[in-house]
C-alpha cells in the first residue's frame, strides 16, 4: 500500500506542478489548494483520514461567480482509496463556495475483516461547499461534502489551505 500511495503523491504533485505552470503562463483567477480532512461513510463507521490537491479557475462572466474545478484525492482506509473529480464551482456571495463535480473513485486490492477485495472503479457524484479567509493570496476555510458512490454516500469534512495566483 505505501508504494500505491508514494506513486499516487508524485503522480498528484507532478499534475499540480503542471497545472501552476499552465495557470501561470494563463494568468488570471486561478487557486490551488490542499485540503486536509475525513471520509465517513453516511451509514456510521469508522473516519478515514482524507488528502486532497484542489484546483479551480475562475471564469470572467457574470463577475467571476462561476468557475472550473478539479480534484484529486486519496483516502486512507484499508483498502485505500482514490477520487479523481471535475466540475462546476459557484461563488453566490463572497467567499462562499458550492460546488458539484462529477469522477471516478478508484479502491486499490486489500483485505477487509479477512475477506480479500478486488480493485474496483466506481463513478462518484460529489456536492459541497465551503468558505475562503484570506490573507493576502493565501486562504483557508472550512470544506464539506457529500459523495454518492454507487449506491453508497459519504460525508467529506475539513481545512482547505490555498494559494490564489
Amino acid at each position: 500500500m505505501k508504494k500505491k500511495l508514494g506513486f499516487f503523491n508524485l503522480v498528484a504533485g507532478l499534475a499540480m506542478a503542471s497545472i501552476l505552470s499552465v495557470a501561470n503562463a494563463a494568468g488570471g483567477d486561478n487557486h490551488a489548494a490542499v485540503f486536509l480532512g475525513q471520509t465517513k461513510a453516511a451509514a456510521g463507521g469508522s473516519g478515514y483520514n482524507t488528502f486532497a490537491l484542489e484546483y479551480e479557475r475562475r471564469l470572467p462572466q457574470m463577475d467571476r461567480m462561476f468557475g472550473i474545478g478539479v480534484v484529486a484525492e486519496t483516502i486512507q482506509s484499508d483498502p485505500s482509496a482514490t477520487l479523481v473529480a471535475a466540475g462546476v464551482v459557484v461563488h453566490p456571495w463572497k467567499d462562499l463556495k458550492v460546488n458539484i463535480a462529477a469522477g471516478q473513485k478508484m479502491v486499490s486490492s486489500g483485505t477487509v475483516e479477512g475477506i480479500k477485495v478486488e480493485s474496483k472503479s466506481k463513478s462518484v457524484l460529489r456536492v459541497g461547499a465551503g468558505y475562503d479567509f484570506h490573507y493576502n493570496n493565501i486562504s483557508y476555510g472550512p470544506l464539506v461534502a457529500f459523495d454518492s458512490v454507487g449506491g453508497s454516500d459519504y460525508y467529506v469534512y475539513g481545512v482547505g489551505v490555498g494559494l490564489g495566483f
